[in-house]
């Protein structure tokens, strides 16, 4: 079990570090629009306090109001949508869904079609999944989480072949992905295992 809170951990932090990026870049912007200089940055704090103390209620909370601002629509229902997925035991896939697919509404990126094909894949629903895995791709190719998570989706169906591929990719994009390099041996033993 320790191996999962620190895999969780690590992904709280990554959360963490990229709340704080959004907050900052919000809080840049509300400033060169003349939109409360104070308040941006006492929301960026608060918001940071409240994940550092697993506080997630009330950094929803903050997000939630944060929906209202048009210059922040966007990234408050994306990371609304990480709160439920990521950091919810059990995820809330219907809320984070909601809240992906209303982030897409404002912006196609490759992050929230990432995040809502993790959310069609959990729930069963494949067709979705990859193509939203697709899509991100299609906008960043060399985009090594995208890499990972889609060949990871594949392994688990047993399509080792394209999960193999799908690897190799990712090893292209960073050599020193020691995971991904052993992902790809993996699965090209698992295809020509099943081809014998």
């Amino acid at each position: 079990m320790s191996g999962k809170r620190s895999l969780k951990r690590i992904s709280l932090i990554g959360f963490l570090g990229a709340l704080v990026i959004f907050l900052v870049i919000v809080s840049y912007v509300n400033n060169r629009e003349g939109r409360g200089s104070a308040a941006s940055g006492d929301i960026a704090h608060r918001v940071y306090a409240l994940l550092e103390q697993g506080d997630l209620d009330e950094a929803r909370s903050i997000l939630v109001k944060a929906r209202y601002d048009e210059g922040s629509a966007y990234n408050a229902y994306y990371w609304l949508g990480n709160i439920e997925l990521r950091y919810t035991d059990p995820p809330n896939l219907d809320l984070a869904k909601d809240c992906y697919l209303k982030a897409l509404g404002n912006k196609r990126t490759a992050e929230v079609l990432m995040d809502l094909a993790d959310v069609y894949f959990r729930e069963g629903n494949v067709k979705k999944a990859e193509s939203h895995f697709e899509e991100a791709l299609e906008k960043e190719p060399n985009n090594e989480r995208a890499l990972m998570n889609y060949a990871g989706m594949l392994w688990r169906q047993k399509r080792h072949a394209e999960a193999a591929d799908m690897y190799a990719r990712g090893v292209k994009v960073n050599p020193e992905n020691s995971y991904a390099i052993k992902s790809e041996l993996a699965c090209r033993e698992l295809a020509a295992s099943s081809v014998e």
